[in-house]
């Protein structure tokens, strides 16, 4: 897990290998760190597709809050944003 600061937003992204998909990794190192981080609110998104992303922020308490574009490279990705207040 890793926590950003960036201009005053506090956002958690992660990444799970694909070998650990479905097994619940994601849900409990989230849970853990949330326990230990206490800053709310916090930030998360998840690509629009990737539904058990979506789902593990949702088990952990974040809330959608919306949508947004943005362009990493070339290609556009859409996103849906979390908060957790």
């Amino acid at each position: 897990m890793i926590v950003r600061v960036q201009l005053r937003i506090h956002k958690v992204t992660y990444g799970i290998d694909r070998s650990s998909w479905g097994q619940g990794s994601a849900t409990a190192a989230l849970r853990l760190l949330l326990e230990e981080v206490k800053t709310r609110p916090l930030h998360a998104s998840a690509a629009f597709d990737n539904a058990g992303s979506m789902r593990v922020l949702e088990k952990c308490g974040f809330q959608k809050v919306g949508v947004e574009r943005r362009s990493p490279t070339r290609a556009e990705i859409e996103e849906v944003v979390f908060v957790l207040r």
